[in-house]
């Protein structure tokens, strides 16, 4: 399982995280709710040390937020790399890819009467 993000604009604590990515993948080799999981961070190579530093500690769930419940399920954290990531899209699809690791692609849905993604 992967939670890729692109953050268009935004800061945490007055750094700018803007126009970068980050991607979360997750292997679940049993039930997914075994605390059991194999995580690893990929942050865009474009960050600087800071942003790195905050993106970090944002997606590992130290700083709160949604990301606590997922890694509370990690029994294997495999640290986080530094990389390209490519994110490309349209008003119908989207895609994210980090060469040799991960190549993904959603199209945008409807359920319930309104447009989902």
């Amino acid at each position: 399982m992967a939670l890729a993000f692109n953050i268009d604009e935004g800061d945490f604590d007055g750094v700018s995280l803007g126009g970068l990515s980050s991607v979360v993948v997750m292997y679940t080799p049993g039930k997914m709710t075994n605390a059991d999981w194999t995580t690893a961070l990929y942050i865009d190579e474009r960050a600087t040390q800071e942003q790195r530093t905050l993106l970090d500690r944002i997606l590992s769930g130290e700083i709160s937020g949604p990301m606590v419940r997922f890694m509370a399920l990690k029994a294997n954290f495999l640290g986080d790399q530094h990389v390209p990531i490519a994110f490309n899209g349209n008003s119908q699809t989207r895609s994210v890819s980090i060469a040799g690791i991960l190549d993904s692609m959603w199209r945008e849905s409807s359920g319930l009467g309104r447009p989902t993604q």
